[in-house]
């Protein structure tokens, strides 16, 4: 199961709105009843933290992937762009919204689907120097060598 800032907050609402209905009839508990109450608020404290601590998380993850200087694009089984960062957007004239949600290949017909293709069956990293690069929207570019690393991001 993989675990998510929406699914650790759900549970957190959840055993939140549980103590606070438990609490209000209180002065009626047996040790049993006090026990699961001590139990649930400790793990309440710990959901609490384990929320703070993904926030930090993401909130590096993020700002390292915004100001990376390097373009980098993330796509899904289907090669669609999920995430590109500004030098990416930057580097390719587009603007972010404007990728999110369509297939990589749509912009950029010439590139080797195979390469991508191997990279999802084999489950390992394809890296490349110096890969010849021409953007035909973009022919004021010319021709540029790229140095390419297509990771496989797994269990995502």
């Amino acid at each position: 199961m993989t675990v998510t800032k929406d699914k650790i907050a759900g549970h957190f609402r959840k055993y939140s709105k549980f103590i606070s209905a438990i609490n209000l009839g209180s002065s009626r508990l047996n040790e049993d009843e006090t026990l699961i109450i001590q139990k649930l608020e400790a793990e309440n404290k710990r959901l609490r933290e384990e929320i703070e601590k993904i926030k930090k998380s993401s909130k590096a993850l993020e700002t390292f992937f915004n100001q990376i200087p390097s373009p980098v694009c993330i796509l899904d089984k289907n090669y669609n762009f999920v995430r590109v960062n500004e030098a990416y957007a930057k580097e390719f004239s587009y603007n972010i919204s404007e990728l999110s949600g369509n297939n990589y290949f749509d912009y950029y017909p010439f590139i080797t689907k195979e390469i991508f293709d191997d990279v999802v069956s084999t489950k390992k990293t394809y890296q490349a120097m110096g890969k010849p690069f021409l953007t035909p929207d973009h022919p004021q570019r010319r021709l540029t060598y790229w140095n390419w690393t297509l990771p496989p991001v797994l269990d995502a």
